[in-house]
């Protein structure tokens, strides 16, 4: 069994139901653009879970010291169009 483990995700716009400011939210004026953020504001999550199938973790899933060492060392990585860097 294997999974996907998901890229760590680089949000350049806040996602949320209501108003943007410079592509964030109300009172996060200030915040740093791009910023790592949430699986659930670029992929649909509750198709993921459904009907694809797809058995899938989080970007962080392998720094997680509470995975054994075991799982954490047999890794495959994919190089998607010949992509330079990690």
């Amino acid at each position: 069994g294997r999974a996907l483990i998901l890229p760590e995700a680089r949000c350049y716009c806040d996602k949320i139901w209501n108003t943007l400011r410079g592509c964030r939210a109300l009172g996060a004026e200030t915040a740093h653009l791009p910023y790592t953020c949430p699986m659930d504001h670029i992929y649909n999550l509750p198709a993921w879970f459904g009907a694809l199938g797809v058995d899938f973790r989080h970007d962080g899933f392998l720094k997680d010291e509470r995975v054994p060492e075991t799982i954490r060392s047999d890794v495959v990585r994919v190089r998607v169009g010949g992509a330079d860097n990690d």
